[in-house]
């Protein structure tokens, strides 16, 4: 079945793209071409927490609305609290330049940056919890993804208390490139750029 592709655009004081699909096995998101979330359940009104922003949904099926909307997180009873927790990604890449704030890898084709997936509450806290053992999925615009000790490549991470690690390795060009991180059952999305220079 071919694919549909619509553009949204989460204006500020909004943080909920809803959208109205049938017959559909999947719904995209994505944001400047890069997969943030699917959606595979077969539900015909999916819902995603976001950041405002300009995103892309792509579906098999036929969709019939697309709304923004604000949603009340203090509101929310804690199942739902529970499910808009938040994600983090920091490393310990060096940033040598004066404003940026960006991480730095030499461009050489096996130089990394250990990378950090952190749970967090809705006050932007750690948490370090047992039960913290979410899977996160990674996808990243350049360089490859290896697991923490750099020995296979991967799309996906398990926390563990809340928190779980990998490699950025670098590609053989200077690249500015952008390392996101989603999770299932909940529409926390986190991003991170790294210079490869």
């Amino acid at each position: 079945m071919p694919l549909t592709r619509t553009t949204v655009k989460v204006a500020q004081g909004s943080n909920v793209i809803a959208v109205n699909v049938q017959e559909q096995s999947s719904v995209t998101l994505l944001r400047d071409g890069v997969e943030i979330v699917r959606e595979e359940s077969g539900e015909s009104n999916p819902t995603f927490v976001v950041e405002p922003g300009e995103y892309q949904i792509l579906t098999d099926g036929q969709i019939e609305r697309v709304d923004t909307d604000l949603l009340d997180v203090a509101a929310a009873s804690p199942v739902d609290q529970e499910e808009r927790l938040l994600l983090r990604l920091s490393s310990d890449a060096p940033d040598h330049h004066e404003v940026d704030g960006i991480g730095e890898v030499p461009a050489d084709g096996h130089s990394f940056c250990t990378v950090t997936a952190e749970k967090l509450d809705l006050a932007a806290e750690p948490l370090r919890r047992r039960r913290d053992t979410d899977e996160v999925f990674l996808r990243t615009t350049g360089g490859t993804l290896m697991d923490e000790h750099g020995n296979d490549r991967i799309r996906a991470v398990r926390l563990r208390a809340g928190r779980a690690r990998f490699r950025l390795v670098a590609e053989n060009a200077p690249k500015l490139v952008t390392v996101f991180a989603f999770a299932r059952n909940s529409m926390a999305t986190a991003e991170l750029p790294i210079e490869f220079i």
